[in-house]
Formats: structure tokens, sequence, C-alpha cells
């Protein structure tokens, strides 16, 4: 009621007055606005970035979905251009898809945490999110020369590997250089398993591959 009488020009100075002087804010949406928005440069001062997963959330209050309702309003046409100006200066990007891209990275940073690593199997879902796909689609745009070095240069600060197949060889590698450590030699059985790897059938690959003349030099 002192807030609409306060807007209505009826409010009496001297009440207007003592509710100042405790602390009263008039405007309680900028208020709450000016307090996400102070998130927000804090979250950018610590990540480097604006790029705020949806799903994040700073002390307990919901940062990610707020800054998507700010692009969202801004793309209807119902941003104030006071908080329009605000954002674009410490570097919000109003791109959806940069937005989309970097949610995923997000889970994928999560999935690394808790996994280790960043080789999501390719039907994983992560919060029902094709986590997998997503990271397909990024290794089949870096082949094809279709990846913003930007984003390659943080999947890569991460750990995520490009060729699968060329791991795995490097990883079976240096199971048999441990192997050959330990017994002397490569002749390793068949049969063989090294930590729970098959070493002997892999190595027999090799051999079949290189007599057919398949093995990369």
């Amino acid at each position: 009621a002192q807030r609409q009488n306060k807007k209505n020009g009826k409010l009496d100075p001297i009440y207007e007055k003592q509710l100042e002087e405790i602390g009263v804010v008039w405007d309680s949406y900028s208020e709450a606005w000016n307090n996400q928005f102070y998130m927000l440069q804090r979250y950018k001062e610590r990540e480097g970035d604006c790029n705020v997963p949806h799903i994040y959330k700073e002390n307990e209050i919901a940062l990610g979905t707020w800054l998507v309702t700010q692009r969202q309003n801004k793309k209807k046409g119902k941003l104030d251009p006071i908080y329009e100006k605000q954002l674009e200066e410490i570097g919000v990007v109003w791109d959806s898809y940069s937005e989309a891209w970097n949610n995923q990275f997000y889970m994928l940073q999560r999935y690394k945490e808790r996994e280790g690593d960043c080789n999501v199997p390719h039907i994983y879902k992560e919060n029902e999110i094709a986590l997998g796909t997503w990271l397909v689609t990024q290794r089949q745009n870096k082949k094809k020369g279709k990846l913003d070095p930007i984003y390659e240069k943080k999947l890569e600060d991460i750990g995520v590997v490009w060729d699968l197949d060329l791991e795995a060889w490097n990883d079976m590698f240096c199971l048999l250089q441990y192997y050959k450590e330990r017994e002397g030699d490569c002749n390793v059985p068949q049969l063989h398993k090294e930590n729970e790897n098959a070493l002997g059938a892999w190595l027999a690959r090799q051999r079949t591959s290189k007599k057919k003349g398949k093995l990369d030099p």
C-alpha cells in the first residue's frame, strides 16, 4: 500500500522520508533485478564470461533461469533499454545457439567431474538432454572444419579427445609397453587380458592388419 501511494503521489512526505530512512525500496522489481545482475557480475569475474548454464544457481538463486528470461524479454522487445545496455556492457550474448551450446558444455564439465573423462557414450543423456549426441556433433564439426575455434579450445581444455579410435589404439599400445617391461617381450597370448582389456586379441588384429597391408605406417 505504501509503494502504491508513493507511485500515485499520495504518500505523505513525512511518512515517505521515514520509510526511506530505514531502507525501504520503492521499486522492488528493480531491486531484485539489480541483485541478480550483481550475481552475474560475480559469475563473470570468476568464470570469465556470462554464459551461465540455464540450470545454474548462485547462492541458491536461479541465475541461469533469470538470464534466460532476460534473453526472452530482449527477443520480445520487452527488455528495458537500461537493463539491456548493462547486460551488453558486461558481455551477455543474446544468441540462443551460444546459450544452448554453453548449457551442453556445462553438462559435459559435470560429466567429467563425475566420471573422470569426457568420453561420453553417444546414447548417453544428462538431465534428459542428449549429451552424447551433442558431443558426436562437435567431433563431426571439428572433422569438417566447421567447429568454432573458441568452442574447440574450450572442449580441448577440459580433455575432449577428437579421434576416439586413435585414443583407444594408444591406450592398448601403452598396455603392450607395460607387458613388455614386465615379461621381456611382446609375445602376448591371444587370450591374454591386461587390466581387463583384451590385449592379446588386439595384438592379433594388428598382425592381421599388417599382413593385409592395412596397418597405419
